[in-house]
């Protein structure tokens, strides 16, 4: 899919993931790093009132930036993510506001205001879920900005912003390493500002080096989803056919072959669940799988003394209520991991 974006885009880096249902507007104006993580339903857009198609990008997110779901931004002249931030879910970035300033004609067809404005939020943020960044605004590096949060001014590094309009609740003073509670304390945030020194900047070789890791880790998924395609629910369908016909047959004469019928299909379950088993984020319940042996385990006890009245009693009773239990569960497993 790289491949094919970096025809798009002013620039499309390497190992980005793009869910589905996101929104690129203007991607000729759009630069993207590597690493990049832009989850559904976000918008991404150069408007078409763009005020400078001039520049060498209008909006620019760097390497390891995550987007989550639902997230806007939309540039009127440029706006620039740094890399490692986080913007949470249905976060709103914009450089520019509608017009109002004549009142004699509806906001409306003032359509917005020409300004060269330009958001650049620096490397290492946080923005909480639905925070709101608007207007000729600098975040500085490390920065937190609290959910719902709306910011309308400049951010210091390494600050805590909450509210309407968003104020600094806390701050680092690298002369300590320490985070102070500075609301309400103009003074104090005011002595940090000035004589905490600056910001040194990442361990970037660490930064790079824990992005790899989760790489990997995320292309172990992707292999594992790519396992667990159509022909697995396919199978899903043999095993439901399986346990019809050994309900529809277990009174005939021919039981030795209701029992071959039988232990395909705890195979084929077991299969299944074997290839699932990795997934972790998943609950399988395992008890399922040693139900149904104890009861294939007396099944063949009966059948081995020639008990077969008690044997299809067990298979009634006990081991297909377990294969159809069993196999929705992995169905619901199954279908959860293909549509993800």
């Amino acid at each position: 899919m790289n491949e094919e974006m970096k025809l798009y885009f002013k620039h499309f880096g390497e190992n980005n993931k793009i869910s589905g249902n996101v929104e690129f507007e203007g991607a000729k104006g759009i630069y993207i790093g590597d690493s990049v993580d832009i989850c559904n339903y976000s918008s991404i857009v150069v408007h078409e009132f763009c005020h400078n198609d001039k520049a060498e990008w209008n909006i620019k997110i760097n390497d390891g930036v995550l987007v989550n779901i639902g997230c806007i931004i939309q540039a009127f002249n440029q706006i620039e993510i740094g890399k490692y931030v986080m913007l949470a879910p249905y976060v709103y970035i914009s450089d520019n506001n509608h017009e109002y300033y004549n009142y004699r004609l509806p906001i409306r067809v003032q359509l917005f205001k020409k300004e060269l404005n330009k958001v650049l939020i620096k490397d290492g943020s946080w923005v909480g879920t639905g925070a709101k960044i608007i207007g000729n605004i600098t975040i500085g590096f490390g920065v937190v900005v609290a959910a719902n949060a709306v910011v309308i001014k400049n951010v210091p590094d390494h600050c805590v912003v909450v509210g309407v309009p968003a104020e600094i609740i806390k701050i680092c003073d690298y002369r300590t390493g320490e985070w102070i509670n500075v609301k309400g304390k103009v003074d104090v945030l005011d002595e940090i500002i000035a004589n905490r020194g600056i910001f040194e900047g990442y361990d970037e070789e660490t930064s790079v080096k824990i992005l790899e890791k989760e790489s990997k880790e995320d292309k172990k998924v992707n292999i594992l989803h790519q396992n667990l395609d159509y022909d697995k629910l396919n199978l899903i369908t043999t095993i439901e056919e399986g346990i019809v016909h050994i309900v529809n047959n277990i009174d005939v004469e021919n039981f030795d072959q209701t029992l071959k019928i039988l232990t395909t299909l705890v195979e084929a379950l077991t299969n299944i669940q074997s290839t699932i088993r990795p997934l972790k984020d998943k609950s399988i319940n395992n008890s399922l799988e040693d139900d149904l042996n104890v009861e294939l385990s007396k099944m063949m006890s009966y059948f081995e003394k020639n008990d077969i009245e008690t044997s299809k009693k067990v298979v009634k009773e006990s081991i297909i209520p377990i294969c159809k239990s069993w196999k929705e569960e992995i169905k619901f497993i199954l279908m959860g991991v293909i549509n993800k």
